[in-house]
């Protein structure tokens, strides 16, 4: 249960951070729209592997607690999900 509350705690922290910034630094770098700016940050939102080995690197080597590292997990994967949900693009055809 601590690592649903710490999951959820991340995407509510993280991920609007993450879409802001990137938004902020399209509009001023860009001069693009700040709704641009985050449609572009909702595509660069994943970071599935980095997590997972940063997650794995805590738990190896500096003992985190189950909570975190739980927490980062179900914060990998729900974010890993984010922009297929907020984008809607098509599956590619094989």
């Amino acid at each position: 249960m601590n690592a649903l509350i710490t999951g959820a705690g991340f995407l509510v922290v993280m991920v609007p951070v993450r879409l802001l910034w990137i938004g902020l630094h399209r509009k001023i770098a860009l001069k693009e729209s700040i709704a641009g700016g985050v449609r572009i940050g909702v595509a660069m939102i994943p970071t599935l592997v980095f997590t997972l080995v940063i997650a794995g690197i805590l738990r190896d080597k500096f003992e985190v607690s189950g909570a975190i590292f739980g927490g980062l997990i179900i914060y990998t994967l729900v974010n890993t999900l984010i922009p297929g949900f907020v984008l809607r693009i098509p599956p590619p055809a094989f």
